[in-house]
């Protein structure tokens, strides 16, 4: 009867035991991402996603519009009854138009964006109860291909964390409450001498709704502001 070979065996004798080969490059890597929006003249759209990819150490020349695909979905914020309709829900793909890496080595991805775009849009309009809500917005990004660092070694990205939404038009205005209780958003520029400015939203945009629903951000998100570039940190 031919005796067991064990570890002990092994090891006794000088013998070598076979190690598990490792996979060069980052593995599990979680990265977060914010969701970079502009207010165009329909209103606000995300324009592009930055993926907090800079301790990696990306190569440049391993990108592609094909590395990665972005999906969107759109929701109310609110529960709505059978009968009432909202406008710019959306659950899909967004193309992407370009991937670059910014000053800081982050990869931004570029999305198709602009009047009449499917997707892309932050607001919703409720038709019956005339008023534009800010959508739930969840963005799910996968990674196609593998990326090259900075020697050479493939990286993969296994998780992303959707972050911050990201304006520096609305994020510019300050968030106040009056003596009275009002709700206001002020924008405060940084020299003297500068008019003030007293901006009247339509209809669409009141703040309050049923529900419990405040949101004073979209008189800011449907309509283009043109703040100072220098005011904007730009």
């Amino acid at each position: 009867m031919t005796a067991p070979v064990t570890r002990r065996t092994v090891l006794a004798a000088g013998l070598a035991l076979p190690v598990a080969a490792r996979t060069p490059g980052h593995a599990g890597v979680t990265v977060g991402f914010t969701l970079n929006a502009r207010v165009l003249d329909g209103g606000e759209q995300i324009v592009s996603v930055t993926l907090g990819t800079a301790r990696l150490g990306i190569d440049p020349a391993s990108l592609t519009t094909g590395a990665f695909t972005v999906h969107a979905k759109a929701a109310s914020p609110i529960p709505l009854a059978p009968d009432e309709l909202i406008f710019s829900e959306y659950d899909l793909d967004r193309p992407v138009t370009a991937a670059r890496l910014d000053r800081h080595g982050d990869i931004v991805l570029d999305l198709a964006h602009g009047e009449g775009q499917v997707g892309g849009g932050t607001l919703g309009y409720i038709a019956n109860r005339g008023r534009n809500v800010r959508l739930d917005l969840t963005y799910t990004i996968t990674q196609n291909t593998p990326l090259r660092g900075r020697h050479g070694r493939p990286i993969t990205i296994t998780a992303f964390t959707q972050g911050r939404l990201s304006n520096p038009e609305v994020d510019a205005f300050g968030h106040h409450v009056s003596g009275s209780g009002m709700k206001y958003r002020l924008f405060t520029p940084g020299e003297r001498g500068r008019p003030l400015i007293v901006w009247l939203h339509g209809g669409g945009e009141g703040a309050s709704l049923r529900d419990g629903y405040y949101d004073n951000e979209t008189t800011l998100r449907a309509f283009e502001v043109r703040l100072p570039i220098r005011e904007l940190g730009s």
